[in-house]
Formats: structure tokens, C-alpha cells, sequence
């Protein structure tokens, strides 16, 4: 069984694709012209998750790739 790679705030989008927050299950995607630009993952709009005060610290790993 392999261990799933999650993402912290600041962390460079490594490939296109939709994105969740396991503290709260809100998803985002990412195109590859976003990466282009060097888009990194932001603190949770929904649940804060990434932010001081939030539901993980921003040194915490949060954000899924599920498809």
C-alpha cells in the first residue's frame, strides 16, 4: 500500500489536477497554464487549514491530489 503524497501552504503545484483539503474536503483545480506560472498551494478558503489559527499549521501538510 502506498502513502499518499499531501501538500503544505507555499508548497509548488507539482502537476495539474484537482487538489482537496483533507481537513475540510474543498477542491481545487490546477491547469497545466497554471503551472506555468509557478502556482503554489494556499491556505484553505473554506476552513483556514495553512493559516495560524487554523485547522492545521502552516508547516502542516493538508492538500490531496485526487484526480
Amino acid at each position: 500500500m502506498s502513502q499518499e503524497t499531501l501538500y503544505k501552504v507555499g508548497d509548488l503545484v507539482p502537476a495539474a489536477g484537482r487538489y482537496v483539503c483533507t481537513v475540510c474536503g474543498f477542491s481545487i483545480e490546477y491547469l497545466e497554464k497554471h503551472l506555468a506560472y509557478g502556482v503554489k498551494f494556499p491556505v484553505c478558503p473554506v476552513c483556514h487549514a495553512g493559516e495560524e489559527g487554523g485547522a492545521k499549521a502552516p508547516h502542516e501538510d493538508f492538500w490531496k491530489k485526487v484526480a
